[in-house]
């Protein structure tokens, strides 16, 4: 009988190996396939490209690696005579310094050319091109690309949802088309703080709170606009550690994760940390009030109702407050649902809930941050595939002024075409789909191409020039608007009938365990 165990044993074990090669096999595979749409995509244009003296998001990123390369580290984020703050200064938080730096080494091993400091503006090369695009693909080899695998086996797994449909759920992540016009057409590294989000959500839904904590703080010392997931993983970590009958306990726990995102924190700023001056004025950097409420044509509240209300006339300390209770009174709902009745599928759509809340109507506000509520809607893809589509053609029409502008549109049309053929096979495939639902979605393809069609058949009014670019944003806002309500709306139905997520509690004593 334990030789027959034995024998059981070694060949269960020999499976689990051969089934772990198998997982191995297919990921690369899948990683490597999602490789072939960025470089397409990278083929094309970029932000700035050939229009000086200020270019754009590339030459942004080109030149904060020639900073954070030739200067010491106590003049990244002032003004000196080697860093001109008014040309593309460092704006972002100290791990996108460090990631800059890193990057800049091997970008000045290829060709110090690149990087040459202050003669190096404006630097086009092709093999500058490569190698900046390389290393957006670098990115998300390290970061976004693992972390979708990750969650996709952590949150569907479980679930019992079958091998081939999360793959499929994979692919769809590693091609999110928004992500890759905006990284991979426009320039910039979004790639980076995203994948660190997405590690964060699932280590948290492994029941690892504090490595949570940990990636979900680094994502903020990446893009400071990740803080607009902060409510929802400050609520959900809130509910989860409080929902056990053991007081000690819970206080416990949230004096755990406080200290983790505090030294979290102190380690990434560190070294601005010497002196007041210095950690102040990186804050200063990382939130620019005097840029203004908005920038270009965004979807949001502010820039669609502009037209009505003329915000920027008023001044910019009442605006930040309005902007502030407006933002605070729209997330503040699904927030508090969030802590009394936590759950994994709750959490994501309070992440979607807060990040919508804050691209809405928060202050200065780009087209590129939709990204960040189609980020959580685009991880429940096997939940609701049609839902996250039409999020997401809505999200790429958005951006076509942007895209546009940098010569992008033959990816973005590809893209479109794309979301609105594989729309069209779903719902022509489910039986008894909602009539209303198909409507809806025919009025937003509709809206799509004859918005198209009136900019390339007739030209603005003289006296309006930004009419047709404001009508993309203002059709924009409608679908953003909906979308806002009903996920605010689902998120307290699922509240009231989806099962509490399991909670720590105390052991159990010796005597009942010997029972």
């Amino acid at each position: 009988k334990q030789w027959y165990q034995r024998r059981v044993r070694g060949c269960q074990s020999k499976m689990q190996q051969h089934n772990n090669k198998g997982w191995f096999t297919v990921s690369c595979i899948l990683v490597l396939a999602s490789l072939l749409p960025r470089f397409l995509v990278g083929i094309h244009s970029y932000s700035g490209e050939g229009k000086p003296p200020m270019f754009g998001d590339f030459e942004a990123q080109r030149h904060w690696m020639e900073i954070t390369l030739h200067t010491p580290i106590s003049e990244w984020y002032h003004n000196t005579t080697k860093n001109d703050l008014l040309y593309w200064g460092l704006d972002y938080p100290v791990l996108t310094a460090y990631w800059s730096y890193a990057i800049g080494l091997v970008g000045d091993y290829v060709n110090p050319h690149m990087l040459e400091l202050t003669k190096s503006r404006g630097y086009e090369s092709l093999q500058c091109k490569a190698f900046m695009r390389g290393s957006v693909v670098f990115g998300d080899l390290l970061f976004y690309l693992p972390a979708c695998w990750i969650f996709i086996n952590t949150y569907y797994k479980p679930k019992g949802v079958s091998l081939d449909k999360r793959i499929l759920g994979f692919v769809f992540l590693a091609v999110q088309p928004a992500l890759l016009l905006v990284d991979h057409g426009h320039f910039q590294y979004n790639g980076v703080s995203l994948g660190l989000v997405v590690l964060a959500i699932s280590f948290i839904f492994k029941e690892r709170n504090l490595i949570g904590s940990v990636f979900f703080v680094l994502s903020i010392c990446y893009k400071q606009m990740n803080l607009y997931y902060a409510p929802a993983f400050f609520f959900y970590l809130l509910g989860k550690s409080w929902k056990s009958k053991d007081f000690v306990g819970s206080v416990w726990r949230i004096f755990k994760i406080g200290f983790v995102v505090i030294a979290t924190f102190l380690i990434c700023f560190a070294p601005f940390l010497v002196s007041q001056e210095q950690i102040l004025q990186v804050i200063h950097r990382m939130f620019p009030v005097a840029r203004g409420l908005y920038e270009d044509k965004v979807a949001n509240f502010w820039c669609s109702t502009s037209p009505l209300f003329r915000w920027k006339e008023f001044e910019v300390a009442t605006l930040l407050k309005f902007s502030t209770i407006l933002t605070l009174l729209s997330f503040l709902p699904s927030g508090l649902l969030l802590m009394v009745r936590p759950s994994e599928k709750s959490f994501l759509f309070g992440l979607l809930n807060c990040s919508f809340s804050f691209f809405l109507f928060s202050f200065h506000v780009h087209e590129k941050t939709i990204l960040l509520p189609l980020l959580p809607a685009s991880l429940m893809i096997l939940d609701s595939s049609i839902s996250v589509l039409w999020f997401t053609l809505i999200s790429v029409f958005s951006m076509f002024p942007l895209l546009q502008k940098d010569g992008v549109g033959v990816p973005y049309f590809v893209s479109v075409v794309s979301l609105v053929w594989i729309l069209y096979y779903l719902v022509k495939s489910k039986e008894n789909f909602s009539k209303l639902y198909t409507i809806g979605i025919g009025f937003t393809v509709l809206g799509i191409f004859d918005i198209h069609a009136l900019t390339v058949l007739r030209s603005p009014p003289a006296r309006y020039p930004d009419l047709w670019l404001l009508l993309f944003a203002v059709f924009s806002f409608l679908h953003f608007v909906i979308i806002f309500c009903y996920s605010n709306y689902y998120q307290w139905k699922i509240g009231s009938s989806e099962k509490e997520i399991s909670k720590p509690t105390s052991k159990p004593s010796e005597s009942k365990k010997k029972k």
